[in-house]
């Protein structure tokens, strides 16, 4: 399951609150819980299941570490002998039920490593506990794990069209896609040769999620670079565009997430479903 969709389905945040260490159960060497709240709903049943939460990770200070790389609402235990990353982790998963809310501390090289697979963030020290605030949602089975992702997907992209449309309504951008659904609006305009699939090309571009991070910028990173169109790894409605160029035109670019990075984003940098708006500059087509 990749986990930039699990970073997407993140419900929300857990208020901040203060814990004591009285009534702590120390899991393993490094990893203590404390029950806050306790629910009365299912529990674990069956190495397959799905764990369903909601959590967020703090510092030392209480103050909340944000990154979209560990915001986990889902958890599958692939198998309760050998899960994924932390045993420890898991076995005391495995103690809760739906509706409790619990406190866990821990060290965080160990945790973040061996639990999430990701290098400690810097903002971290080794050797300085964090804490983990975690709400059980629901444990689910397989039939009832995949209609929740169903749901969720469904809902993302619906999103993902909404702002699209959204944004274009909002800045007065009125022209007809191109190909599957790329809009674009040319900048500078030439007479020049026009690329074909499978043309080798070089192009400088500058590239941002719609919300407005900046992924890439050739201009500052030392372009211009080779693009091949219908290439491995290609960006279809980069693609689309360029088909559209005549050599030496500038164009913006508006690509919906289907015609991007898709459902699951580009590791930590993009997210899934994300639409793309691109400023770019068709330089030249390489011979072949």
């Amino acid at each position: 399951m990749p986990k930039y969709i699990i970073a997407c389905l993140l419900l929300g945040g857990l208020m901040c609150f203060s814990c004591n260490q009285s009534n702590e159960i120390e899991i393993t060497k490094g990893l203590k819980m404390k029950k806050i709240i306790e629910g009365n709903g299912k529990s674990f049943s069956d190495p397959l299941n799905y764990y369903y939460y909601l959590a967020k990770v703090y510092d030392k200070n209480d103050r909340e570490i944000k990154s979209t790389e560990f915001q986990a609402s889902f958890f599958h235990v692939t198998q309760v002998e050998k899960p994924r990353y932390s045993y420890d982790f898991v076995k005391a998963l495995n103690l809760l039920r739906v509706g409790d809310s619990v406190y866990f501390s821990f060290l965080p090289d160990s945790f973040f490593l061996h639990y999430y697979g990701l290098t400690l963030p810097s903002s971290l020290k080794k050797d300085e506990p964090v804490h983990l605030h975690l709400k059980m949602l629901n444990i689910l089975n397989q039939e009832e794990y995949d209609l929740k992702m169903e749901q969720s997907r469904e809902e993302l992209k619906n999103k993902a069209f909404q702002e699209f449309d959204k944004y274009l309504r909002d800045n007065s951008i009125n022209e007809n896609p191109i190909g599957k659904g790329t809009v674009m609006v040319k900048l500078k305009t030439t007479t020049n040769k026009t690329a074909s699939y499978g043309d080798r090309v070089v192009v400088q571009f500058r590239q941002w999620v719609m919300n407005g991070k900046q992924i890439e910028d050739t201009y500052a990173s030392g372009g211009p670079v080779e693009y091949e169109i219908g290439g491995e790894g290609e960006l279809i409605g980069m693609s689309e565009a360029l088909m559209k160029m005549n050599e030496g035109e500038k164009a913006k670019i508006f690509i919906p997430y289907f015609l991007a990075f898709g459902e699951y984003g580009k590791a930590s940098e993009i997210p899934p479903y994300a639409n793309i708006i691109m400023e770019i500059e068709f330089i030249q087509i390489l011979p072949q």
